[in-house]
């Protein structure tokens, strides 16, 4: 693995491995990712006002857990284009806590 990789002297650490500016497949991919809450707003706007549940939100998106999409849709809730409320969520038919997306009226 070092002899694809040349070294350069660091200031105060000894030396950092630099690569020989080939760009890798990570790297790649890791630029054409979106993070969690992008997918997760990208997610709820798509569904064009509809209320959807952390659960649902975790299912659509594959996620591990819940606690993610709950964790971001609450921060969402602050924004006036996003209302978090208690009601039914369509996907589950469930009494839930949902968020939908609301579009601002500028005047």
């Amino acid at each position: 693995m070092y002899h694809k990789l040349r070294l350069y002297p660091r200031k105060q650490s000894g030396y950092r491995r630099i690569s020989k500016g080939k760009t890798t497949a990570h790297q790649l991919v890791r630029k054409s990712m979106k993070t969690l809450p992008e997918r997760i707003v990208q997610f709820i706007v798509g569904l064009n006002g509809k209320p959807i549940c952390d659960d649902c939100i975790a299912k659509g998106l594959s996620l591990k857990q819940r606690q993610q999409a709950q964790h971001i849709t609450s921060v969402l809730s602050c924004t006036l284009e996003y209302n978090r409320e208690i009601d039914v969520c369509p996907w589950c038919d469930r009494e839930k806590t949902v968020i939908r997306f609301v579009p601002v009226e500028t005047t």
